[in-house]
């Protein structure tokens, strides 16, 4: 993976300045704010398209992959954008979700550099585990995950069964899942094939283990279910079925 870092201290900032195919893209921390600011390699300002009724999607996980926020920031100028964020004392990582037109782009990881933090209270790797039970609740909704078999190369389907709720549209769909991978770099967001069921298909590149939020609206209130699976290389009878 090329990805460029360039950190900086300012008296009242922390940047992490990543380079991603012809967009760069720098986040700066203040306090409990979080600025970021997209621009094209000469210095110009890409033009950004609305996905799923927002610009900007930005996801923040902890490099212990314990805590996630899906955060739309808003936008100040054609290209800042700012967001209100309480992170605690551990180390994260971002992904800035945009989709600039004519340009090329790929997600990649951001570390953020928080004011004022530099030593996190805990170690910064995750230590993931597979999912033996598929079944979660959260806040009395309980949902229960299906695949097909979790194979690199292939078209995955994952099926939310929701057991006592039905879900209400997200964001211009009828909900949302995010996975990343242990390590943090493979970033996937996808949504449902249609609107009727929150049935949606990722594709792997990597074998490996991957933290997926599933985001449903249930009762008004917007819940992300955590599942842990793991892709293998061949096909092996170890999916969930």
């Amino acid at each position: 993976m090329q990805q460029h870092h360039e950190h900086s201290n300012q008296q009242h900032q922390q940047k992490t300045n990543v380079l991603v195919g012809d967009v760069e893209v720098l986040i700066s921390s203040h306090q409990d704010s979080l600025n970021i600011k997209v621009c094209e390699k000469t210095g110009l300002n890409p033009k950004l398209l609305r996905s799923h009724e927002k610009i900007m999607h930005l996801i923040i996980v902890s490099k212990d992959l314990e805590e996630f926020h899906h955060l739309h920031p808003a936008q100040l100028t054609e290209n800042e954008f700012s967001v209100d964020v309480s992170l605690s004392n551990k180390e994260y990582v971002a992904f800035v979700d945009i989709k600039p037109e004519g340009m090329n782009y790929s997600i990649k990881p951001i570390p953020i550099v928080i004011e004022g933090r530099e030593n996190p209270d805990i170690p910064s790797q995750s230590k993931l585990k597979k999912d033996i039970n598929t079944t979660r609740e959260l806040n009395g909704k309980i949902v229960e995950l299906h695949s097909s078999p979790l194979v690199v190369g292939e078209d995955i389907t994952f099926r939310f069964d929701l057991k006592n709720a039905t879900p209400m549209p997200y964001l211009g769909a009828l909900g949302h899942v995010v996975i990343i991978d242990e390590k943090i770099q493979q970033f996937i967001h996808v949504h449902p094939l249609n609107e009727d069921k929150p049935i949606f298909v990722a594709h792997f590149k990597k074998a490996g283990l991957y933290k997926m939020w599933a985001e449903f609206i249930l009762d008004n209130e917007l819940l992300a279910f955590p599942f842990v699976v793991q892709v293998t290389n061949i096909l092996m009878k170890q999916g969930i079925h």
